[in-house]
């Protein structure tokens, strides 16, 4: 590897590792295997919805944030909107065993934008799906259970992937044990 492959590397490293600025160059933005650790991070935050304070995981949103959700047909949109999205939830599901988390591999396709969150340049967007499972218990011994897939686009603010938009797809089943 070149000296300047090599350091092109090395700073895309320690930016998704929050430790440089977040603005890779287009060398490193083709690799999404640099981009992993801190997709992995922003994914652990997304699925703690049912377990993180609700303003922590909707700061993990960019303000403008939106959430295209099916069972929300006008979509949720903007930080505040997701903080009450996220109380809803887990008010809904208070005093039962509940699990939302990843359930696979993510894939990642970076691609370098023209534009900056904070209007300064190019950076990093990062497009990723992956599956999910979520499963809660409910009232009369009822288990529900929702698989599929979230789809996020991810943007880099600073140091760190934020969201700045999710799809889900999901399908259901329910039943009584």
């Amino acid at each position: 590897m070149s000296t300047s492959r090599s350091a092109f590397v090395l700073l895309c490293l320690l930016a998704v590792a929050g430790l440089a600025h977040c603005r890779p160059s287009p060398e490193c933005a083709l690799d999404p295997a640099s981009l992993r650790p801190a997709v992995n991070a922003t994914l652990a935050a997304f699925f703690s919805l049912f377990k993180a304070e609700c303003a922590q995981w909707a700061g993990t949103f960019t303000p403008t944030a939106s959430f295209a959700h099916p069972k929300v047909p006008t979509g949720v949109r903007g930080r505040d909107a997701l903080q009450a999205f996220c109380s809803k939830n887990q008010e809904a599901t208070a005093g039962f065993p509940v699990e939302f988390r990843q359930d696979g591999g993510a894939m990642i396709t970076p691609m370098q934008t023209e534009t900056s969150l904070d209007g300064t340049g190019r950076t990093l967007e990062a497009h990723v799906l992956v599956p999910y499972l979520y499963a809660a218990g409910g009232a009369h011994n009822s288990q529900f259970i929702n698989s599929g897939w979230e789809s996020l686009v991810l943007q880099c603010a600073g140091d760190a992937l934020v969201i700045a938009h999710v799809t889900e797809f999901f399908k259901r089943e329910t039943g009584d044990f």
